[in-house]
């Protein structure tokens, strides 16, 4: 039985990638959603250093007051 799920997926494997059964060609579309998603994870780094930032003067400070 696990012989067959391990035939089934390569066969599909080897459908699509040596097939090539479902590519896609890229249209500009598809450049375009690219572009934007790339821009909002490049917006969301830069929101998650400043915090990251914040966390770090905190908990120095916090120790600071400990000692």
């Amino acid at each position: 039985m696990v012989e067959d799920g391990n035939a089934r997926l390569l066969d599909l494997l080897i459908q699509k990638y040596e097939r090539k059964r479902w590519y896609c060609q890229p249209t500009d579309d598809m450049h375009i959603e690219a572009r934007k998603a790339n821009t909002s994870t490049a917006s969301s780094r830069q929101i998650d250093t400043s915090v990251a930032s914040h966390s770090a003067q905190a908990v120095s400070s916090f120790c600071n007051s400990l000692c």
